[in-house]
This record gives structure tokens, C-alpha cells and sequence, in this order.
């Protein structure tokens, strides 16, 4: 009985989490990590859901953030990059095969990464841009939070922030770029389809 009213909460929770638009999961799991310390300037951080990925003191990992989200909430944009393996700093996480890195600030403005479509250029995309959108100058990159106000979450040296980065007034007169989740060409992901093989999974647990 315990085991059925378990089966039934998560499929209850999976059939919810679907319904949900990916940029609002986006921005949902970004404001859920404002002040986290992890991806801050100053430490390591190895992806929560990557284990390949570790990414090193004092490297920006700004990039590393939006990848984490975005995985969060069920799609990958991959791992099109690796370290320089030949670098001293690099060689032990390449010896442990952790040399893999996500789409970086300036894939992200040359229009490089997957699912994602281009919403617009500086004030013609600001217009525009919704909650869950991801703005970049290719220098540094963040997840759009309130569109009225002009804010995106983002990492700071120390911690994630909620800040004005790409709405500043001092930065009008740079190039930035604003993405959104292309729904209708990511209907099917690897996500989606783990997704429907897990329900068909439970289901088939309740029949038995």
C-alpha cells in the first residue's frame, strides 16, 4: 500500500513537473539558488548533474550556472568544450576524465548552442525577453528575472545574484544577446523521452 501511494506522488509529481514551460523551470531553478555560495569565484565546483564537469578555483563559472539550470530542469545543451589537458592545472582532473565543459558565454552570443533560439540584440531583445530567457554580451551570461525592472540572476565573485547585469545603463552601448527555450523544435529530448520511459516504468510496477 505504502509502496502504491509512493508511485502514485511521482507520477503525480512527473506529470506536474511536464506541464511546467521549460523557461519557467529555468527561472524557478535560478532564483532558488540566489546567494548560493558554490559556484562562487574563489572554489571548485564539480556539476551537481555532471560528474564529468569540474571547473576550478578562481575560474568564472558563470557559464557553468546557466548549464546547471538548464539541466535542472530537464534539457541538456551537452558539453561541446574541454580544458587545454597539456595545461598543469588541468592535468588531474583530466587524468580523472572530468576535462568536460558546457557551451561558454561567447558559444552562447555566437548562437552555438542547441534548443535555444535567438529572442533579439540589446534594447530590440530587451523589449521583448520573458522570465527565463538567457542574456549574454559573451563575456557573461544570466538568467532574465524581472523583465519590468531589468534583472537577471547570475554569478557574482562570491555568490549567485539578482542584479541589473544586462539592463545597466553603463552597459547600453555593449552587444548583448538574449535566448529563449525553442519549444516546438525540443518537444522530444533526451529528458523527455527518460521522462516517458520512467512513467511507462511506474505504471507498469502499479499493473504487476
Amino acid at each position: 500500500m505504502l509502496l502504491k501511494l509512493l508511485i502514485h506522488f511521482t507520477l503525480f509529481e512527473c506529470f506536474i513537473f511536464s506541464l511546467i514551460p521549460v523557461p519557467i523551470l529555468i527561472y524557478e531553478n535560478a532564483k532558488a539558488n540566489i546567494k548560493d555560495k558554490s559556484w562562487a569565484l574563489r572554489v571548485e565546483r564539480q556539476a551537481k548533474r555532471n560528474k564529468k564537469i569540474i571547473v576550478l578555483k578562481n575560474e568564472e563559472k558563470g557559464n557553468l550556472f546557466v548549464y546547471e539550470i538548464i539541466l535542472a530542469a530537464g534539457y541538456n545543451i551537452g558539453t561541446p568544450n574541454s580544458v587545454d589537458c597539456d595545461k598543469e592545472e588541468y592535468k588531474e582532473i583530466c587524468a580523472q576524465g572530468n576535462e568536460r565543459r558546457p557551451p561558454s558565454c561567447k558559444d552562447w552570443f555566437d548562437e552555438k548552442v542547441p534548443g535555444f533560439s535567438l529572442v533579439g540584440m540589446n534594447d530590440e531583445g530587451r523589449k521583448i525577453c520573458k522570465t527565463g530567457d538567457i542574456i549574454t554580451n559573451g563575456k557573461h551570461i544570466g538568467v532574465v528575472s524581472n523583465t519590468k525592472n531589468g534583472y537577471s540572476i547570475n554569478t557574482g565573485e562570491d555568490e549567485v545574484i539578482e542584479n541589473d547585469f544586462g539592463f545597466k545603463k553603463d552597459e547600453l552601448f555593449e552587444n548583448f544577446k538574449i535566448f529563449r527555450y525553442n519549444e516546438t523544435e525540443n518537444r522530444k529530448t533526451s529528458s523527455g523521452k527518460f521522462l516517458t520511459a520512467s512513467i511507462a516504468f511506474l505504471f507498469l510496477i502499479m499493473i504487476i
